[in-house]
């Protein structure tokens, strides 16, 4: 069986994106201390940032 998926996936441990600038995005806020504990916020909020 071969799964491909709908959007691009792009993985630098510990972030896995659909980019490379959604992981420089997401280290850069790792660094900051500004990153958002998705698990923290209600399912409406989660799909509202989408």
């Amino acid at each position: 069986m071969h799964w491909e998926p709908h959007n691009p996936v792009v993985g630098r441990s510990p972030f896995v994106m659909n980019t490379e600038e959604e992981i420089r995005q997401a280290f850069e806020n790792y660094r900051n201390g500004t990153i958002l504990n998705q698990s923290s916020k209600t399912s409406k909020e989660r799909w509202n940032n989408r």
